[in-house]
């Protein structure tokens, strides 16, 4: 193949390309073409179908501010020349006689500009077409931490910025959050012809924010979807401060009293310190970090105000519990729940006869023996000589004997001694 401006002279002399003869042969697709730097782009370029219409050939020329530029020639007979110093980058797709479109590879800034395609066929002439080429950058984007710690009780602080640098166009950056604070945006141009913009967040710091999460979000044409970057608070506070096992009633005699101290911070707490705030600390009692435990019985005098202190690297934190140490723990009394759990269980009345010769148990005659439903009686437990207790359960039944009593005697009668005599306590519930 002879060189390629020998061949481009050529043809130009003997097809005569300068000539416009009809603008309709040619389709150039799109007329503007965003192009992403780095990335490879395709020029389209294809000639109309008509009847015995030839393509002698085509040329692709981009202007530049020095004038135009040759990038690729095809010709019908001669085949594809490219100058050398775009060999590595610029391609024809197919070279046919329908389509001369070409591939320009890892596009930059340079290459921003107006591309003609020009086309030269018998019998129609000379037909040309342009579009042009804008190249985009795509940002990078990170997120920047604030220039300190934030602190809870500080006024307005730098909490991050979001930033797309260099950019082309300038990208659209903002934070996503639920926080209450404001942003402020500063954007330049760079001199290669791209723009950074970097969005601060700024707000006032606060404990409940801990841990909870903003979003810098960037938007640009050169990116196929929105570029988001998550960024989690790291709010530094002093502990606050709670105890564990203060919601009991004290009594003197009580035994296994613990109490736990707990805080929440950030950094965590180093050290848990103990103290009484109306007298001397009571004797046998074990302190290990976080938990006071009294090692014997509550006395009376144990009773107090007590203080956990939470330290951490940012401040000391305190809870105050108020001891009031009660006498003597009350009896346990059956309580309402106890009695109608008891009531709604079920057992059947059983009426047991003794044989008619039996007159004596202990020391009186004996009626019939009745086994009657647990909710309908309580009893009173005997101490007699029965060779089973005179009152007792039996699959949650009452076992009593009914004496010969009068009735304002049973409705009083209880267990008494002697152990020889039976008594009985009639107690509707």
């Amino acid at each position: 193949m002879e060189p390629l401006y020998g061949l481009l002279t050529t043809l130009l002399v003997v097809y005569g390309l300068a000539a416009d003869v009809s603008s309709n042969l040619v389709v150039v697709l799109p007329e503007k073409v965003n192009a992403v730097q780095g990335k490879k782009i395709t020029l389209s370029c294809r000639i109309e179908a008509v009847p015995d219409l030839k393509l002698i050939q085509c040329s692709w020329e981009r202007q530049l501010p020095s004038g135009k530029e040759i990038m690729a020639v095809f010709h019908s007979e001669y085949g594809t020349s490219i100058p050398a110093e775009l060999a590595n980058r610029v391609s024809f797709v197919t070279a046919s006689a329908q389509d001369v479109s070409i591939t320009l590879d890892v596009v930059n800034l340079a290459d921003i500009g107006s591309y003609t395609c020009k086309v030269s066929t018998f019998p129609l002439g000379n037909a040309q077409a342009s579009t042009y080429v804008n190249v985009l950058v795509e940002p990078k984007v990170y997120v920047s931490a604030g220039p300190a710690a934030l602190l809870e009780g500080e006024s307005e602080s730098l909490v991050a910025t979001c930033i797309a640098e260099r950019g082309r166009p300038a990208a659209e950056v903002s934070w996503e959050t639920e926080l209450r604070g404001r942003e402020e945006t500063q954007s330049h141009d760079e001199p290669d012809g791209t723009a950074s913009v970097h969005v601060r967040y700024m707000w006032e710091p606060h404990s409940s924010a801990q841990g909870k999460t903003l979003t810098c979000v960037v938007r640009h044409p050169a990116l196929q979807t929105e570029f988001r970057i998550p960024y989690t608070l790291n709010i530094q506070f002093a502990p606050m401060v709670f105890i564990k096992g203060g919601e009991k009633n004290w009594y003197a005699g009580q035994t296994d009293v613990t109490i736990i101290c707990g805080a929440q911070a950030n950094p965590p707490v180093r050290e848990y310190t103990w103290v009484r705030l109306d007298g001397q600390m009571p004797e046998n009692v074990n302190i290990v970090t976080n938990r006071f435990a009294f090692t014997r019985p509550l006395e009376l005098n144990d009773s107090g105000v007590y203080r956990c202190e939470a330290t951490n690297d940012v401040g000391v934190r305190s809870h105050d519990l108020s001891i009031w140490v009660q006498g003597p723990s009350p009896p346990p009394s059956e309580s309402t729940a106890d009695r109608h759990s008891v009531q709604e269980r079920l057992c059947w009345p059983i009426i047991l006869a003794l044989s008619p010769n039996i007159k004596t148990w202990g020391m009186r005659p004996l009626a019939p023996i009745l086994l009657l439903p647990r909710p309908w009686w309580s009893y009173v437990p005997s101490r007699s000589a029965f060779p089973s207790p005179a009152c007792c359960r039996c699959s949650e039944a009452l076992w009593f004997l009914a004496t010969h009593f009068s009735d304002e005697q049973r409705r009083s009668c209880r267990c008494s001694e002697p152990l020889h005599t039976v008594w009985v306590q009639f107690q509707h519930l």
